[in-house]
């Protein structure tokens, strides 16, 4: 092939043209910059007047400093191949052309003076693998793929149990608990592409649910909250610091499973239920008859003796712990999940005194644990709580229900 073609035509910008090599096997390379002035002219005619100079990087290393093809080539329409050798580390080869503001910049006509080059060689000096060496490789392959595939047998067998090897589910569940964090509403926003409707996967009582992907790729839920919202004033689920200070810790989870497991021993619904004016609720009823060693009344009088009531008793003392007045006292849902298998042990059980029957002590035991809250902190229009795919609820215990992070309304 005559390679005087090559010249007939060039590639030039007047600011920088950058050349990016991928899938590269580490190791050197011989690279070819071809070069000839096809602009420029030097027939003394005002295209004469023009000068390129530029700067050439290879590897983000200069090679070629303020370089001018016409005196490097001798002239117009003359070639100039430069051979540089540069290595590869990572896979991959940047050569990048670059105008440094030198040069004539509006001769012979505007925008001429940047980087030109008419081609790129670039050549392997690695020496191709003979046929033994190639060989020894398939067999260390297929044998490092059978170790692999062994390896994931085991790694069933073991995860089933048939090894008895298997984590505990309190351990697994326990990791989640710790995966806690805090989002801004730009994050947020970010990750659910500004709450997309076509993200949009659920919606409940308090608002929509929306799919989200944040930076680093890790799957999320968002719940978007609303005070216009009414879901929670009837149903009795809300947890207390929640309801009276606007602080949404991932334990206020816990106790809307405690109320729930409740309902589920008595037959009965925490709000709707008025045994007389001394009791509020459900779970009222249920910390008087706890004081007063008399449990087992608030069991469904439906269910007759066809229960067991060791299993009655736990499922009561669990509930009680998750209806703990302070999130803190609460049990994480993986220690619930231990106890309620009997592979726990139930933790004891720890009121405040104070507090029973007494609203004034409840309030004073979560102003201690809230001191930069107030009881007629309001909530925002609209509020946002992020849920991991991959782990526990993320918002912030430090966080009050007015910094939660308004949404504006489209």
């Amino acid at each position: 092939m005559d390679n005087s073609v090559l010249y007939t035509n060039a590639r030039f910008t007047p600011l920088s043209l950058t050349y990016h090599v991928r899938c590269l096997v580490n190791g050197n390379y011989t690279i070819k910059l071809h070069f000839a002035e096809i602009v420029m002219r030097d027939n003394r005619s005002y295209y004469s007047l023009g000068r390129r100079i530029f700067d050439v990087y290879i590897q983000d290393i200069v090679v070629l400093k303020d370089f001018d093809i016409v005196k490097a080539a001798g002239g117009v329409d003359k070639v100039y191949i430069h051979n540089y050798t540069a290595p590869v580390t990572n896979g991959a080869l940047e050569i990048r052309l670059h105008w440094a503001g030198k040069g004539t910049t509006r001769s012979p006509i505007q925008g001429t003076y940047g980087p030109l080059i008419s081609a790129i060689d670039v050549e392997s000096d690695l020496k191709p693998p003979n046929k033994g060496r190639r060989k020894r490789f398939i067999v260390a392959g297929a044998l490092v793929l059978s170790l692999f595939l062994v390896f994931i047998l085991l790694s069933s067998l073991w995860w089933k149990g048939y090894l008895g090897g298997r984590k505990s589910r309190d351990r697994e569940l326990v990791g989640l608990d710790l995966l806690t964090g805090i989002f801004t509403f730009s994050q947020i926003k970010a990750a659910t592409n500004d709450f997309d409707p076509a993200n949009k996967i659920g919606e409940g009582g308090f608002g929509c649910v929306y799919k989200g992907v944040l930076s680093d790729g890790t799957p999320i839920a968002v719940k978007q909250l609303s005070a216009k919202s009414k879901q929670g004033n009837r149903e009795g689920y809300m947890a207390p610091e929640y309801a009276l200070y606007g602080y949404l810790t991932y334990k206020a989870d816990v106790y809307s499973f405690g109320v729930v497991t409740l309902e589920i021993v008595s037959g009965m619904n925490n709000v709707k239920f008025r045994r007389d004016e001394n009791f509020v609720c459900l779970l009222d009823w249920v910390l008087y008859l706890q004081k007063n060693g008399d449990i087992m009344k608030m069991v469904d009088p439906r269910l007759g003796s066809e229960f067991n009531k060791k299993e009655v008793v736990r499922m009561i003392n669990v509930a009680l712990l998750c209806t703990n007045q302070s999130p803190a006292l609460r049990p994480t849902m993986s220690t619930v999940v231990s106890m309620l298998e009997g592979k726990t042990d139930v933790e004891e059980l720890v009121m405040v005194p104070s507090t029973l029957g007494d609203p004034s002590g409840y309030t004073t035991a979560l102003h201690n644990q809230f001191p930069q809250s107030s009881v007629n902190g309001s909530l925002s229009e609209s509020q946002s709580v992020v849920k991991s795919s991959e782990g526990p609820w993320t918002a912030s215990s430090s966080s009050s229900a007015q910094d939660l992070y308004p949404i504006s309304k489209s």
